[in-house]
């Protein structure tokens, strides 16, 4: 498509106010998209490049808390 024809388009859905990041989170070397669905979409429609993203990375291993159970009050 054609940048001028593309820019047609892409006006109508205000990019500089619906730029939010995406929110994804990294596991097995892949990131799995949790929030930005229609952003993405419209990054992938319209041929940009990039994205914002946070994105989240499990620090412990699963099944491992993420605080001591001494840290816990026993009451």
């Amino acid at each position: 498509m054609p940048p001028e024809h593309r820019m047609n388009i892409l006006d109508p859905f205000k990019l500089n106010k619906d730029n939010y990041p995406v929110i994804v989170h990294g596991e097995n070397e892949r990131l799995l998209l949790h929030d930005g669905n229609r952003r993405a979409l419209n990054v992938a429609a319209f041929g940009m490049g990039t994205i914002k993203a946070y994105v989240s990375r499990f620090r412990n291993p699963p099944g491992k808390p993420a605080m001591p159970e001494a840290f816990l009050p026993t009451w």
